[in-house]
């Protein structure tokens, strides 16, 4: 199980180089992220489950979900 700490990590390096703002919210229920190029945003995430971000592999499948929108948007990823 992920802590809250690992998960953000996670997050906000998956959409390198583009910034990623994201947070634990909904008194630590849900997770939310935002994907920004220069202010624009691209994809957004308001309501994943923290169950869901806490193991490893439901993270990974949404934030493979997620780089494949923004890629699909034109944008290239790490």
């Amino acid at each position: 199980m992920l802590t809250n700490d690992e998960i953000i990590a996670s997050v906000k390096s998956a959409f390198l180089p583009l910034s990623c703002d994201a947070q634990i919210w909904d008194y630590d229920s849900k997770l939310r992220f935002r994907i920004r190029d220069y202010g624009t945003h691209i994809v957004r995430m308001d309501e994943v489950p923290l169950f869901c971000a806490q193991d490893e592999e439901l993270l990974q499948s949404v934030l493979q979900r997620v780089r494949q929108r923004v890629q699909s948007k034109g944008y290239r990823l790490n």
